[in-house]
Formats: structure tokens, sequence, C-alpha cells
């Protein structure tokens, strides 16, 4: 059998490239571009800027809900498709709220039509593409197509923020949109190919397999929505994962806040989000390297373990110096939670199972998430302080690597 590479690029590291770009677009023009446009999207109508804060809760419900449809979509379905439509339906919701007259429209129109577009052509979509061409190297192929997400954090805000300074919100809202129409839409359409059988090959490369050698997942393809509910893998997951995405919600949210209560200036605690950022692709990268070779239930162990470190630097108020240090240790753990999630789904249930398995996730994890969101400033407003918080955050994260402890990744992973 010959290497891929003896025949030129294997094509699949192209497909990491365009799931990195989607990514980079979905959460940087979302997730990163929303704060940006909560004072001047306020002052412009008058409003609270917790009533403009709704329409991203908005959107968070949305996209958990069309988890499970998306991801039943994504095994049976053109990933091409799904992605050009999510990056359409993107820049339809960006361009309608840019003309809206009103903001329960406009926070309507970012839920409702932006939100299932950037599920559509999200980290889900994105992981199932990337899985479904790689194997043996398919914790590095997922690092370096997460790294996207922090790429899009860390371009889009000080774009967006001159755009916004040249042309205004609404303007900002239009660039967003006609960027996704004449770079990342185009991009997709003409280079995606959802699976390399497509193109008469098998993952890395390799010649397909046939029907009867691909894997445990390949002979269950009525696994469905009751069957995941009863699979311990699945649960298990679902419950250590979620309960770490969960604990970095709630610190993110809230270090800002934290350090500027230590007395540090606001730009100094500025710099430990950027830590985060920078270390995340860091992290995304080194862990989707060695999740190849070493066992990834061991290291998530090992990610939870660095997370432990930064709850313990947040506990004892220390210094900046020791809070940057924190910080960039608690990048490296998140960006290795999110190749190691994918790496662990296709493990257990393979390439065919992917999707729906990750998208009946998402809305599991919503209440972890959300009582994290809550559970820090509930702390503050209790005790004065977040301390509390994060002692309870370190026995979360202890439940959370017990449940790991239940998952059994099969010996020959799962190949379908």
């Amino acid at each position: 059998m010959g290497s891929p590479s003896a025949r030129g690029t294997f094509y699949g590291w192209w497909m990491v490239g365009a799931a990195l770009l989607v990514q980079a677009f979905s959460v940087g023009l979302t997730q990163y571009a929303f704060p940006l446009f909560l004072k001047p999207v306020a002052e412009e109508f008058g409003a609270s800027r917790s009533s403009v804060a709704s329409g991203y809760s908005g959107l968070a419900v949305v996209m958990a809900a069309l988890g499970p449809f998306l991801g039943s979509a994504l095994d049976r379905r053109s990933l091409r498709a799904i992605l050009c439509a999510g990056a359409l339906l993107m820049a339809c919701g960006f361009g309608l709220i840019a003309v809206a007259p009103q903001l329960w429209l406009a926070g309507l129109l970012f839920a409702g039509v932006v939100g299932p577009g950037a599920m559509a052509a999200g980290p889900i979509s994105a992981s199932k593409l990337v899985a479904n061409w790689f194997l043996r190297r398919r914790g590095l192929a997922l690092g370096i197509s997460a790294t996207g997400t922090s790429i899009g954090g860390f371009l889009v805000p000080p774009l967006l923020t001159l755009a916004i300074e040249r042309f205004g919100w609404r303007g900002a809202i239009l660039a967003m949109a006609s960027v996704l129409v004449t770079i990342a839409l185009p991009i997709v359409a003409l280079s995606v190919v959802g699976r390399p059988e497509e193109r008469g090959l098998g993952p890395d490369g390799d010649p397909p397999l046939p029907p009867g050698q691909r894997g445990p997942a390949a002979s269950h393809p009525e696994l469905g929505f009751r069957k995941l509910l009863h699979d311990r893998n699945f649960l298990a997951i679902t419950l250590a994962i979620g309960s770490v995405f969960a604990i970095l919600v709630g610190l993110l949210t809230n270090l800002h806040a934290y350090a500027t209560d230590l007395g540090i200036s606001a730009e100094r605690a500025s710099l430990l989000l950027s830590s985060f950022s920078a270390f995340g692709i860091v992290g995304k990268l080194g862990f989707g390297a060695i999740a190849d070779r070493w066992d990834k239930r061991a290291l998530v162990w090992v990610a939870m373990a660095m997370l432990a470190v930064f709850l313990g630097v947040l506990l004892a108020r220390p210094s900046f110096a020791w809070l940057l240090a924190g910080s960039a240790i608690g990048g490296l753990a998140i960006g290795g939670f999110l190749p190691l999630w994918g790496a662990l789904i296709a493990d257990c249930f393979g390439r065919e199972a992917f999707g729906r398995v990750m998208g009946l996730m998402g809305p599991l994890m919503l209440p972890l998430n959300l009582t994290a969101l809550q559970l820090a400033p509930w702390s503050f407003d209790s005790t004065g302080s977040y301390q509390l918080a994060m002692r309870l955050f370190l026995g979360w994260l202890a439940g959370a690597a017990c449940a790991l402890a239940l998952v059994r990744v099969p010996t020959r992973p799962a190949q379908a």
C-alpha cells in the first residue's frame, strides 16, 4: 500500500483547512463579535444591555436545540451542502439585522437565522468533516482544525472594532455578511468533499476498506438517539466533557471581573483572556498531535489536572504574574479538551455516527453550561467573592474525572 504523501498532498489536509476556516467564521462572527455590538446596539435602540444580551442567550438555546437534528443530517446528507447552507444563512441573517428597525426583530433574526447558520457551519460540522477523512492522524487533524475558533477570536475583535468605528454597527454587520458570501461560501462550495470515498480513498488516503472491515460502528447503522441515551460511553463522555466545558465557561465569563476585584487594572485583566486564547491554540495542536499515540482518556485527565491547577491559582488570590501563568495553563487545558472530545467520539462510535453523537451531546450539555454561568455570580452576590464558586468548580471537576473513568474506548477504534 503506497503512502498518501507519495501521491502528493493528501486531500484530507485541505479539508482540515476548510474546517479551520468555517470555525473561524462561525465562532468569530458570533461568540467573539457579539460583545462588540452590545453597547452601540443598546444605545441606538435605547434599550438596556441585558435586553440586548438576551439575543445571545436565544442564540445559545436555538443552537443547542438544533444539535440532534444537525448531527443526524451530517451522518446522512451532503456535508458540503450543509456547510454552504450554514454560511448562507449567517450572511442572510446579518444582512437582515443590518436593516432591522426594532430591537426585538434584530434579536429574533440573530437567534432564528444566524443561530441555525452558525450551527450548520460550526464546530460539529467541521469536526465531522475531519473525522471522515482521518483515522491514524485524527487527533492532530482535529487539533489543527479546532484552532479556527481561536484564530477567529484573535482576528475578529480588532478588525470588527475598526469597522464599527468607521461604518457604524449596521455597516459592520453588512461587512460580516459580505465576507461570508465572498470568502467563506465560495471556498466551501468549491473545495469541500464530505468523505474520502468520494475520491476513491479511505481515511488517511488509504484504499477504502471493504464493508465487512469497517469496524464496529458500520455494523450498527441503527444507532439512534434512544440507544445513545442508554449507552455508557455516550453518557460518560457527555458528563465528563460537558462538565469541563461548563466550568470553563463559568470561569471565562467572570475572569475579568475577578481580576479587577483584586485591584488589577482592566487592561491587564484583558491580557488574561488573551493568554487563554493564545495558549488555547498551543493546547489544540499539542494535545491533538499526541492524541494519536497516547491514551485519550489519560490525556483528558492531564488536561483536567491543568484546569485544577488554574482553579488552585484563583483560590490563592495571587499577583498578576501568577494569574497570567495560571491563565496560560488554563488555555492549554481548554485547547486540549476540544480535539480530545472529537477523538473520543470517533474512537468509540466511528465516522457514521459521529454527527448524531456530537449533536445530541450539545443539548444535554446546555443545562451544565447554564448552571456554571450562574454559579460564579451567585457566589459573588452571596459571599462577596468568587472563592465559594472556585471550590465548587474543583469538586465538580473531580466528579467529571470520575465520570471519565466509566468510558471504555474500544481496543480497535471504530473506523466506519
